[in-house]
């Protein structure tokens, strides 16, 4: 899988998502003949990324909860996390912000579990950006600041996109909490994979 990953970024990069696509198909009929399902999942997963990119939200819907059934009775839980933030993301771009609380949820208590500490941060972001999105910036500000403090926890670089996104959302939440008048819709980013 690992030699997979790398062709599949490099073509992820160029943008030849329907070269991905198929084969990311061809694998996964290559990994169902020998069970191996994690690696199926893990497939169906990248199928999930690749449909989301190109705005094709209900055949990721789709592909990310079949590969979610097949994870669930599994043991592999880095990958099982990343179906689960997946999933949620799909659910927000979706505007369906309540289904995607317990899949962030999942995901974050996964990377707890296995010590995953950016992990972990970028499952509280996702919850914080729900909760912003569901006018709960009590929730979204303890979201943050966990976050922020699993940053600093991990050690890393505080010029990070991520980590700057991060600061500067705690940042307009704080904001709002303070003046309730405050409109900061338009101005919180989503948070981004690494």
């Amino acid at each position: 899988m690992p030699k997979l990953r790398q062709y599949l970024e490099c073509l992820k990069h160029a943008r030849q998502y329907s070269k991905a696509l198929k084969t990311l198909h061809k694998a996964i009929e290559m990994f169902k003949l020998i069970e191996d399902f994690p690696d199926v999942a893990h497939s169906m997963l990248y199928i999930a990324q690749i449909y989301r990119r190109t705005s094709r939200l209900t055949e990721a819907l789709d592909t990310i909860s079949k590969a979610n059934d097949i994870m669930e009775h599994l043991d592999n839980r880095a990958i099982y996390s990343r179906i689960n933030r997946t999933y949620g993301n799909i659910l927000v771009d979706l505007n369906r912000h309540t289904e995607a609380i317990p899949k962030f949820e999942k995901a974050l208590l996964i990377d707890q579990g296995i010590g995953r500490i950016l992990g972990v941060a970028y499952n509280l972001q996702n919850l914080g950006y729900v909760y912003v999105c569901r006018g709960d910036y009590q929730g979204a500000l303890v979201a943050y600041v966990a976050a922020m403090e699993k940053v600093q926890e991990s050690g890393q670089d505080a010029s990070k996109p991520q980590i700057h996104r991060c600061r500067k959302n705690l940042d307009l939440i704080k904001r709002k909490i303070d003046d309730e008048t405050m409109d900061i819709s338009m101005l919180i980013e989503r948070p981004k994979a690494k």
